[in-house]
């Protein structure tokens, strides 16, 4: 009886241990993310021209609701009698090619200068721990997405239309935008790059810039600005 007692409560035990095992959390994820060095480095502004850098990451990327999209992703295959479509849902149009997303960054213009800005002739790069990289056009985030599909849909062999057109709808930073005087433009630079531990720093540039015209509209000056980046960290929930 004694021993029937003791293997009783032993197995009670057990059971209280692997329930308490199986109910813990999973533990919170740490992700890089970039801070802004100084205040200095979220706002720069040059001869009447003001451009605001924000980065989006696992910590805001919320905020930005216009870079989301839901869009269908065929599970079956046509051959079969009924193609069953799965509603994903992005968190993010210009990075939710990759997990943990890439860097993109949103960067608001904003034009006292007098007269138009033109964005031609520029571009946006950043730097990180010394290596260059180049922003995203739309062609080249359709081919990572294409990728993406590839290898983890089997019967998804395309970017469905829905993101296309949620990607093209994005306003970007190109050579074909222009502020007004007197008014702020919204853009966005997404980089196929993630953020490793241990990064320690990173710039954003911009690179020729128009802040002066003459009577004709002509550029008179171009301008470079540096937006500097040290490394932070954000734990991400796990569910």
């Amino acid at each position: 009886m004694k021993k029937l007692t003791i293997l009783f409560f032993a197995f009670v035990l057990s059971f209280y241990l692997f329930s308490c095992s199986a109910s813990k959390p999973a533990a919170d994820k740490q992700i890089a993310i970039l801070v802004p060095l100084s205040e200095a480095d979220k706002s720069v502004t040059k001869n009447g021209v003001t451009v605001d850098v924000q980065s989006i990451d696992a910590s805001n990327e919320g905020l930005y609701a216009d870079l989301s999209a839901k869009f269908p992703i065929v599970t079956q295959d046509f051959l079969e009698s009924q193609p069953t479509p799965k509603s994903f849902t992005s968190s993010n149009v210009l990075a939710g090619f990759i997990d943990p997303m890439p860097v993109t960054f949103i960067l608001k213009i904003t034009n006292n200068s007098g007269h138009i800005i033109k964005l031609n002739g520029s571009d946006v790069g950043i730097t990180v721990a010394g290596k260059d990289w180049r922003k995203l056009d739309v062609q080249k985030i359709n081919t990572l997405w294409l990728s993406f599909f590839k290898s983890n849909y089997q019967y998804q062999q395309t970017v469905p239309a829905d993101l296309v057109t949620a990607i093209q709808n994005v306003p970007m930073w190109d050579e074909n935008q222009k502020i007004l005087p007197g008014k702020s433009l919204t853009l966005y630079a997404p980089f196929d790059i993630n953020l490793g531990k241990g990064f320690s720093n990173a710039t954003l540039s911009i690179y020729d810039l128009i802040t002066n015209v003459d009577a004709a509209g002509n550029p008179t000056e171009r301008t470079n600005m540096d937006f500097n980046f040290k490394e932070g960290n954000y734990s991400l929930k796990q569910k």
